[in-house]
């Protein structure tokens, strides 16, 4: 028979190998995202340890800058995503031995704990190397609500007064710690309150003492370490950020926050998905947290109002310093503590729903699929379109003319030219050329990888500009933008020239009938094509029905002579948005003169129709083919 203490370290490990084994990716490949170009280059710059302390996170900054001053490749971030791969095992070890201590089985405490340790924001501070410090303040204020709670029961003894008082004091330190690295992360002190007053089957008790002691303390706490702020922001240079203010709009604040982070947390890993996925997510997850707390309510009707009124609160001061800030960007990396409350109430309410011997199955169930929910979110919304965004422009520096330039002309991409399927916030799938401040940083990093030296000067427009430049030897242009769209279309093109699935073929060969003019176009037959005439801004035409399989994604290939540059758009049905809209339709940038465009279009729910925008011009277009063929869609 195992002794306890064994059966605990197997426990630990296995948490920490599953977490290992969905983030290993993040330690072996070499990529990064737009802050981490700009903070590695700039690693001894004050000023970056000075915007950390106007932004009321000095020990962030402190922390940023003394690691990433011991880098100097792009590959050494990998070792600051690693140090938070083992601060996200450290804080899953904590989470499970509170689940333990709350009374939940260690088969439920360990599936919800790899579920926290996997939601999109914690699996934002595994991938981006700047983030790594916030898990260690999540694990810090975690403790915190510990000590606070102990020190509650110790002076209820009566007999403890003395260690009582330090108990506080410490979870009043820790706290304020917690806070100067990363405000959004210290209400994770309410996450250890919740799960340990909160018990299966029943409340703690002196729950409304207990939670009321821990709103002092945290109130104390957030109140001493707002004066330290205010106290040392004066000497620095920078200014206070805006959303280091208060806000003074508290309904609209209140309004934003249901609309955006809270529907963002109830959608769990649905992140990537399409809308309509997303929408079911939160009403599924909404549904199943009100029945399961409502036969909570309902069997404790002792501590009915106290567990209301607690709950009501504990949700908003999960995300309070958002709450009570200007800032009204909800990105994932500020919603850690709101999505793991959120995973804490579903799982409670699944435990009041279903009886104890099914929960063994349904939670590991659940667990597994999540984990594989957020191994691709990372995977494909991150680390791969990272990797090769990067590895596209250290081949496009290695050209010849970007040999010995005098001055490189840089050209950001758009957020649009994103490698990834679906793009979130500033965070997942977007490309990080589209940034300003990346390029100069990026191109001098990867000069330090073959010549030990830096590009300058660098010269950065963004995604609009049309710079005209006569050719010269000292001057080099990088189209980062453009460059993005070519690796996007080599992908659907590979696929296609490998597919023998011909699914639609309309050329000189198989004529052009079944193609319906339908606003701003008329048709005219030359031996080399099609002409499209054009006499307005939006005219378009539909493709004729086809037999499309349903197990598989198609691609088109369109080849098209343009006038003038100009984008190309192409809609598409599916059952659940059965007409044409800018949701379901793709576009490409085409320019004067012949385009032969690839477009994948995804099998589901597909319904066959298609609709093509040659440009958004007057002018006639020559279209020479169109074809179509199914792939794989794995």
């Amino acid at each position: 028979m195992l002794r306890e203490e064994t059966i605990t370290h197997i426990v630990f490990s296995a948490i920490s190998g599953i977490i290992l084994l969905l983030t290993y990716r993040h330690i072996l490949e070499c990529y990064a995202l737009h802050d981490d170009y700009f903070l590695l280059y700039n690693a001894g710059d004050q000023n970056t340890l000075n915007f950390c302390i106007s932004s009321g996170r000095p020990l962030y900054g402190i922390l940023m800058k003394w690691l990433f001053s011991k880098f100097y490749f792009i590959s050494d971030l990998k070792y600051a995503r690693m140090i938070s791969l083992f601060g996200i095992m450290l804080f899953s070890a904590l989470l499970y031995r509170a689940y333990i201590l709350a009374g939940w089985k260690r088969i439920e405490g360990g599936s919800v704990s790899i579920i926290m340790c996997l939601m999109p924001a914690f699996g934002l501070y595994a991938a981006w190397a700047t983030t790594f410090p916030i898990v260690y303040g999540a694990a810090l204020a975690f403790i915190a609500g510990e000590l606070c709670l102990k020190s509650f029961d110790w002076f209820r003894l009566g007999d403890r007064q003395l260690k009582a008082s330090i108990m506080m004091l410490g979870s009043m330190v820790l706290l304020i710690i917690s806070l100067m690295i990363y405000q959004p992360i210290a209400p994770s002190f309410w996450l250890f309150i919740a799960i340990a007053l909160f018990r299966p089957l029943k409340n703690s008790d002196d729950l409304f003492r207990k939670s009321m002691y821990c709103f002092v303390i945290f109130t104390i706490s957030v109140m001493a370490y707002y004066i330290l702020y205010k106290a040392t922001i004066w000497p620095f240079t920078v200014e206070p950020l805006g959303r280091s203010g208060l806000t003074n709009n508290f309904i609209e604040k209140i309004h934003w926050f249901v609309k955006n982070p809270f529907c963002d947390a109830l959608s769990l890993f649905s992140i990537l998905q399409e809308k309509v996925i997303i929408s079911w997510t939160i009403i599924t997850v909404l549904i199943v947290m009100l029945g399961g707390l409502f036969l909570r309510i309902w069997r404790n009707k002792q501590q009915r109002w106290p567990f209301i009124l607690i709950l009501s609160f504990l949700i908003p001061l999960s995300y309070l310093p958002n709450l009570a800030s200007n800032e009204s960007w909800a990105a994932f990396r500020t919603q850690g503590i709101l999505g793991s409350l959120v995973v804490f109430c579903l799982f409670l309410s699944i435990k009041e729903i279903f009886k104890s011997g099914v929960i063994k199955i349904i939670f590991p169930c659940i667990a597994a699929v999540f984990s594989l929910m957020a191994y691709k979110n990372l995977t494909y919304g991150f680390v791969e379109p990272q990797k090769q965004e990067l590895n596209i422009i250290r081949h496009a520096l290695q050209e010849p003319q970007l040999k010995q330039p005098r001055e490189i002309i840089f050209i950001r991409s758009h957020w649009k030219d994103s490698l990834a399927a679906k793009k979130r916030y500033d965070e997942y799938g977007l490309p990080s050329t589209s940034v300003p401040w990346v390029p100069e940083s990026l191109i001098n990093l990867l000069a330090r990888e073959y010549k030990e030296a830096a590009f300058l000067p660098i010269k950065v427009y963004n995604y609009k500009h049309d710079y005209k430049v006569s050719p010269k030897e000292e001057i080099a242009i990088i189209n980062a933008g453009k460059l993005l769209r070519e690796y996007k279309q080599t992908i659907p093109k590979n696929k296609f020239y490998v597919s023998n699935d011909i699914r639609l073929m309309i050329n000189n060969t198989n004529g052009f009938d079944g193609l319906k003019p339908l606003h701003q176009l008329l048709f005219q037959y030359r031996p080399e094509g099609m002409v499209l005439i054009s006499n307005g801004n939006d005219p378009y035409f539909a493709l004729p029905l086809f037999n499309f399989p349903s197990e598989k994604d198609l691609v088109v290939k369109i080849d098209i002579t343009s006038p003038k540059d100009t984008v190309l758009q192409l809609y598409y049905t599916t059952k659940s948005v059965p007409h044409y809209s800018e949701k379901q339709s793709i576009r490409r940038r085409i320019t004067k003169g012949n385009n032969v465009v690839f477009i994948q279009l995804p099998s589901r729910n597909f319904t066959g129709r298609l609709r093509l925008d040659p440009g958004k011009i007057v002018g006639e277009f020559l279209l020479h083919s169109i074809e179509i063929r199914g792939i794989s869609n794995s």
